[in-house]
């Protein structure tokens, strides 16, 4: 089975315009929806909108559920129709989570940065990986704040309920 190795890091939230400065840097609107999955695996359709192009490409994701560097993953494109008609099977009481993802190639690797609506000085950082003990090298421009691979609490599922506190109460707006 196909195996999903990634380390995943706590960051202060980098400058925006660091961000876009960037060479072959691309952002990305995701928005994720969880569904109803067997014991053991959490499954997921994601939609993902190009910010240059506008291009959405949808994927259906199964992977095991537990935290951790290494995990199974089976993951495959569907159609618009497919993820629209995947929805209903949204598991209860988790919201649809919303986020926007910066990718780049650095050190050999390809670094994405997912932005969360709840946070704003903060992020997390997600670096593939070939194995799980393989180096890897982050711009000296991040600000690590703690590696969270193990935390069950970062996972994007549990920020989807943490989204839905936010969206409860957000922080007042501030005039800028």
């Amino acid at each position: 089975m196909p195996l999903e190795i990634e380390r995943k890091f706590r960051i202060k939230m980098p400058p925006k315009s660091w961000l876009q400065s960037l060479e072959n840097v691309r952002a990305t609107g995701l928005v994720q929806c969880y569904l109803t999955a067997r014991e053991g695996w959490e499954r997921r359709v994601r939609q993902a909108t190009d910010a240059l192009t506008g291009e959405v490409r949808c994927t259906l994701t199964e992977k095991t559920e537990a935290a951790g560097a290494v995990r199974t993953e089976l993951e495959k494109e569907i159609t618009p129709e497919e993820y629209e008609a995947l929805l209903p099977e949204m598991l209860p009481g988790t919201p649809p989570l919303y986020k926007v993802r910066w990718s780049f190639p650095y050190g050999g690797h390809t670094i994405e940065i997912d932005c969360y609506p709840f946070w704003e000085n903060e992020a997390i950082l997600e670096v593939e990986l070939s194995a799980p003990d393989e180096p890897i090298a982050l711009p000296p421009e991040l600000e690590v704040l703690a590696e969270v691979t193990d935390d069950p609490t970062l996972k994007n599922r549990a920020l989807a309920l943490a989204m839905a506190e936010w969206e409860k109460s957000p922080p007042p707006a501030t005039a800028e």
